[in-house]
């Protein structure tokens, strides 16, 4: 290996090494409500009051998710085999399920304790309030059966969609919103079916990246006091 390439590499390896270094940080300057920017969270929007202690806190509360502002953007087929897309109160109720396991797995993994609603008042405690604002599949749903035993009665899709949340984080203690985080999650590109058992393991992997993230974050907020 020359020089010249060596020199390159050297280069190249020092850019992800720093991008694996960099980690998220509060900015000073905040808005009407106490809020700065917080950089390097992998988060469209992420945002929390630099003068709270989040070494304080050690147990979390999460809240179900809600639906009632949900906006469903409707898959562009509109072949008469399919219906409009729309959550049954069973498929909320799943969603809810598999929201409170992906992301209360995440949060332990980072120290929290996860409790229920009882401590929802508690100080030392952190409350999660998360909004489903938007949901994109990319395939609409079969208005029969779903699951179909001729290989072109199948829908196959690149990837599920995705979906846009948004989740504030109270102070149990003072009720006070400590921190905002909303992004847009997509669903990996990988061409499969598109059946209920696709679908739910799409929305689990979602929910995981979603709790991936805010554990990151509150823990280096956690750590910068």
């Amino acid at each position: 290996m020359n020089n010249a390439w060596l020199k390159v590499c050297i280069f190249v390896l020092g850019c992800f090494a720093l991008a694996a270094c960099q980690k998220p940080t509060v900015t000073q300057q905040t808005d009407s409500q106490g809020l700065a920017k917080v950089e390097n969270t992998g988060m469209a929007a992420a945002k929390a009051d630099p003068s709270v202690n989040f070494s304080q806190f050690n147990d979390v509360v999460i809240a179900d998710i809600d639906f009632s502002h949900l906006q469903i953007v409707q898959p562009t087929d509109s072949s008469p085999r399919y219906g409009a897309f729309t959550l049954e109160e069973k498929d909320k109720a799943q969603m809810r399920d598999a929201y409170r396991e992906q992301v209360g797995s995440e949060l332990g993994k980072g120290g929290w304790q996860v409790v229920d609603a009882n401590a929802a008042k508690r100080a030392g405690t952190l409350v999660i309030f998360t909004e489903m604002l938007r949901l994109q599949p990319n395939a609409p749903r079969e208005q029969s059966e779903r699951f179909t035993q001729s290989a072109r009665d199948k829908t196959f899709t690149k990837g599920a969609g995705s979906m846009t949340l948004e989740s504030s984080v109270i102070d149990a203690g003072t009720g006070k919103t400590v921190a905002v985080f909303g992004d847009t999650l997509l669903d990996t590109e990988v061409w499969g079916q598109n059946d209920p058992v696709a679908n739910r393991a799409a929305v689990e992997r979602a929910f995981s990246s979603w709790g991936l993230k805010i554990r990151d974050t509150l823990r280096a907020l956690r750590g910068s006091h």
